[in-house]
């Protein structure tokens, strides 16, 4: 009697379907956060067939699932619109991390001889006209030019993925980079420059955490590194020699 009664359940709850309109299953949305393997594409191939064999061999019990069923690979670039709007308008705790791949050799070929020599130039200023031999001196240089690197590609991803966010990122860093060239350019006292300096690490890292309050504090740190790397490659930020 009890399989009597899951049968007819069963063709009440198909007849309700059916009544409702309900379409077959064609896609199944298979969500991961990324993938760069190719064994998760032969993975959901596998599935999918043994989804369509079960179909074949009991046809009635999987008449919905339809004949052109497929398993569809999503990651988080696939959500990226929903993925930012939660975030900015904070529908969500989730932060945005954006730490990349640790570099673990400076590709100084990705950062021209005028840049290279910018930021030389001017942490050696900050750095009271050190010698360039210095291992200090070298350690800061590799570090700033690793955050250089990937800084822009940071950018760039956030350009591609999550304009919105890009655009909050991008205003706060041109706004605050006229405040830096300004603060640099009227110091006349080559001994403060570190003073200044480290005031300017201070208080950018401040402002980027009240006005982007969706990194996590890895992806503030980060921000920050590449930013001010990216004003001493370039001209925003002078120190008296």
């Amino acid at each position: 009697m009890t399989a009597d009664i899951g049968k007819l359940l069963k063709d009440k709850y198909k007849k309700r379907l059916n009544q409702l309109g309900v379409p077959l299953i064609h896609e199944w949305h298979f969500v991961i956060p990324f993938y760069k393997d190719s064994r998760i594409l032969q993975h959901a191939e596998t599935k999918r067939q043994e989804v369509l064999k079960c179909k074949k061999d009991n046809p009635s019990q999987y008449d919905y699932i339809a004949d052109d069923f497929i398993i569809v690979i999503k990651q988080a670039e696939d959500f990226r619109f929903e993925i930012t709007r939660s975030i900015r308008n904070s529908l969500t705790d989730a932060k945005l991390n954006l730490a990349v791949r640790e570099v673990k050799a400076v590709d100084w070929e990705k950062c021209d001889s005028e840049k290279t020599n910018n930021i030389k130039r001017k942490v050696k200023a900050v750095m009271n006209d050190i010698d360039e031999e210095d291992e200090g001196f070298k350690q800061v240089i590799a570090t700033y030019i690793e955050a250089y690197i990937k800084g822009m590609e940071i950018l760039r991803m956030l350009r591609v993925s999550y304009a919105e966010i890009y655009e909050d990122v991008y205003g706060l860093e041109q706004a605050y980079k006229k405040q830096v060239s300004l603060k640099t350019c009227m110091n006349t006292d080559k001994s403060l420059n570190i003073k200044i300096f480290n005031e300017i690490l201070e208080d950018f890292e401040k402002q980027l955490r009240e006005t982007c309050q969706y990194f996590t504090v890895a992806s503030i740190f980060e921000l920050k590194t590449d930013i001010i790397s990216m004003w001493l490659a370039d001209c925003s930020m002078q120190f008296r020699k």
